[in-house]
């Protein structure tokens, strides 16, 4: 069996089938997913967060993998998702596992197999993890994940103090609640919701390192792909006002959940004057982290997903950079 923290073995359904939502529903606010409801849509209608986007190309399938890609459109139809990526689906907080084990299948769909079979050919395993996946598929049911997890309003019910990106809110599509207290009011589309929270990240850095009395700045991405971007260099001018006038706490909203951050501003402060280098991902409090690992010990379970290079996961799944500065 598949090692995944699913939810309930239960099949997974369209929301007619499932259980009655309790009667005492949450105000709109409280919850960190929110599905903006179309016109006539109520909240009991389901529009399931997935884009449908298999591959129709030409392929030999396995007699498992029929029914696994049945599954898959299943659950998947009447989205409206612009993106489909592991991203994407850990920030829609799908229970447990979920998000590892879709992308997992989105992987092995998608995987290209060799025009000429021969015995060894991963078509001979592909039944076998087709199998499994849809056995786990199965065990999947996100009416809870709805019930419970994401809050359900059209546009004209949303409560006045929340705040949206330019162009925001857009019915039927699904945000996310920004992770820090002080913005628990900004909800942020879940397809750019670590990108988003990624910039702005960056943007912290870069002005708590000015702060700090930084002259030069340099922001460079790590792994593949360093090989086709240039760092980006800021320069500035050395100023003559102690860097404890210059730095403000109350002005870096990010520096209570960086410790690295943190460590640095105690060393500027006592008079260290040695460069550092900080890295960034796109992940926050672990939460891409933890779908990694899982994506990589369902991986690590099948035989006929052979375009993935799992050491490569790291670099590909959490775009880390590097941001370095001297002062």
């Amino acid at each position: 069996m598949l090692c995944c923290s699913l939810a309930s073995p239960t099949m997974f359904r369209h929301r007619s089938f499932g259980r009655q939502r309790s009667p005492h529903t949450p105000p709109v606010g409280q919850r960190s997913v929110l599905h903006v409801l179309g016109p006539g849509q109520s909240s009991r209608d389901f529009q399931d967060p997935i884009e449908q986007s298999l591959p129709d190309q030409d392929v030999v399938i396995a007699r498992a993998e029929l029914d696994l890609r049945r599954a898959m459109q299943q659950l998947m139809l009447y989205t409206h998702s612009l993106v489909n990526s592991l991203e994407l689906l850990t920030a829609l907080q799908l229970p447990g596992s979920t998000a590892a084990l879709f992308w997992t299948v989105r992987l092995l769909l998608k995987d290209q197999l060799p025009a000429k079979l021969s015995d060894d050919s991963p078509i001979r395993r592909r039944n076998h993890d087709s199998r499994l996946l849809y056995q786990a598929l199965t065990r999947v049911n996100l009416n809870d994940w709805y019930d419970m997890v994401v809050d359900k309003a059209p546009v004209t019910a949303l409560p006045a103090t929340m705040r949206f990106l330019p162009g925001h809110p857009i019915v039927q599509r699904y945000y996310r609640q920004h992770p820090l207290p002080a913005y628990r009011h900004v909800y942020l589309p879940v397809a750019t919701f670590f990108a988003e929270l990624l910039d702005e990240r960056q943007q912290a850095l870069v002005y708590l390192l000015e702060c700090l009395g930084a002259t030069q700045i340099e922001i460079t991405p790590l792994g593949p792909a360093a090989a086709h971007s240039a760092p980006q260099v800021l320069r500035y001018a050395r100023s003559s006002q102690p860097v404890a006038q210059r730095f403000k706490p109350a002005d870096h909203a990010w520096l209570p959940y960086e410790l690295e951050w943190q460590q640095l501003v105690t060393r500027r402060l006592a008079g260290n004057q040695a460069p550092v280098s900080l890295d960034l991902t796109l992940d926050v409090n672990n939460m891409i982290g933890n779908q990694v690992n899982a994506l990589q010990n369902l991986l690590a379970q099948l035989d006929s997903v052979v375009s993935v290079d799992e050491a490569a996961c790291y670099y590909d799944y959490l775009q880390p950079l590097r941001v370095s500065a001297t002062f």
